[in-house]
């Protein structure tokens, strides 16, 4: 609980200037600083990053195959594909979050500024005149003066507790997030293209195998046609068939759906209208590059992660705030200053006698706020343990997602091996069934059965 500290300092007049009474204003004086700038140093509690664990190694890394190691920051580059480089590119310059996230940062950039000058004292340049009219009211007679001045006026508050520094801290740590969470709007529009342009490319050979579908269904119908004329077959055999070459027909609407879909996306992220948009079309999704995804280790990841270092810069903007909370509970104390000529002539107003000076100090201590300084002082507490727990949560995502990535990674290069062999064998089936088919051997229900495998 925030406690406040009271003096209470003896109160002398003019007219005392005895020499005890001065020794004792000295002493009264030396005790009274002492006291300000212990007090002083109480106030400000430094940042201490947060103590969070850290795995050892991470679950899925194959340590054996892989060296620790990090992708470069372009790391889309890997993938050998020259539309996709054009598309990371167009996307850096053209799209729409990442221009936001700069400005957000150019906006902090300026917040520091104006924080920053609360450290610097004011300089203003004044000018004036005034004219006054005075008189005895049911009386003819009035009195007409001018007054002109010209000078320079200048305050300086002096920081003593910190308070100004402290915000100054506060916006600085703040324009630092903004830095992290531009970063983290570049990954994830990095990301977004890199995804969306691969999910391009897979829908377009979606799109190919199906119409060599159609075309494969419409030749067996055709040939099936031609045996149900000659008394071959019945029907029904024909009737399957049509509703085999239907269905394959009607699965091709949708694809074509995706990849309208995959191209506005694509458009969108790189800033450009669907219209105008050039669609990729020279690479193959089997011409793509694998590269080798080293994980690096865990001690590594944090300082890497943009999302983390967000999280602790929005902490210590946080605990700024508390020690410049605490500060506002004590005096603020101001310098002033004046210097110019003033004169009732115009013409007389740059002499030697209208020069003028004047200097002033003030302070002011906050006496009955009615829980405003408490509330505050409250508020950027609780804030700062928020922040606190986001940031732990920020840690521990960022090795969960790197867990769930490795195992995705390792996952699915699985079940690709298994599935290329799943094609392999559906293939020599419809290939070794269509012949059998042609020859006479099997009926159509077995050719439409291996046709859909």
């Amino acid at each position: 609980m925030h406690s406040r500290r009271v003096w209470n300092v003896p109160v002398w007049s003019a007219d005392q200037t005895s020499t005890p009474l001065r020794g004792l204003m000295a002493r009264t004086s030396g005790v009274l600083c002492t006291m300000l700038l212990l007090t002083a140093c109480d106030l400000f509690s430094p940042y201490e990053k947060p103590e969070t664990a850290k795995p050892e190694a991470f679950v899925e890394q194959p340590a054996a195959l892989v060296k620790p190691g990090w992708p470069d920051d372009h790391w889309w580059t890997s993938f050998n594909s020259d539309e996709l480089n054009a598309l990371e590119k167009h996307a850096q310059k053209n799209n729409f979050d990442m221009a936001a996230a700069e400005a957000r940062v150019r906006q902090a950039d300026a917040q520091v500024r104006i924080s920053g000058s609360a450290l610097l004292p004011s300089l203003d340049a004044v000018a004036g005149a005034a004219r006054t009219h005075t008189g005895k009211a049911g009386t003819t007679g009035k009195r007409t003066n001018s007054t002109y001045n010209v000078g320079l006026q200048a305050s300086y508050e002096i920081d003593f507790w910190g308070k100004n520094r402290s915000a100054l801290n506060a916006a600085q740590a703040s324009r630092d997030a903004q830095a992290f969470d531009s970063k983290v709007v570049a990954i994830s529009i990095n990301g977004a293209v890199a995804t969306v342009y691969f999910d391009l490319l897979a829908t377009r050979e979606r799109i190919a195998v199906a119409q060599d579908n159609i075309a494969n269904a419409r030749k067996t119908l055709d040939a099936l046609n031609r045996r149900f004329k000659a008394g071959i077959i019945s029907r029904l055999d024909v009737a399957q068939q049509q509703t085999v070459v239907a269905e394959q027909t009607a699965a091709l609407a949708p694809l074509q759906l995706k990849l309208s879909q995959d191209r506005d996306a694509l458009a969108l992220l790189v800033g450009e209208l669907p219209e105008k948009f050039d669609l990729p079309k020279k690479m193959k999704l089997h011409d793509v590059a694998l590269p080798v995804v080293p994980a690096g280790v865990p001690s590594e990841l944090l300082a890497r992660r943009p999302d983390v270092a967000l999280a602790e810069a929005q902490l210590i903007a946080a605990h700024a705030n508390i020690n410049a909370a605490r500060a506002a509970f004590f005096p603020s104390i101001g310098l002033t200053g004046a210097a110019g000529y003033q004169s009732t002539a115009l013409s007389a107003l740059f002499n030697s006698g209208g020069f003028l000076t004047s200097f002033g100090a003030n302070l002011v201590q906050p006496l009955f706020e009615g829980g405003l300084l408490t509330g505050q002082l409250e508020l950027a507490r609780a804030q700062e343990e928020e922040l606190a727990q986001n940031y732990y949560k920020a840690v521990v995502n960022a090795f969960s997602d790197t867990e769930d990535a490795l195992a995705g990674l390792q996952r699915f290069n699985e079940q690709e091996k298994a599935q290329e062999e799943v094609v392999r064998s559906a293939k020599d089936a419809s290939m070794l069934s269509q012949r059998q088919f042609d020859g006479g051997i099997v009926d159509i229900t077995s050719v439409l059965t291996t046709q859909r495998a």
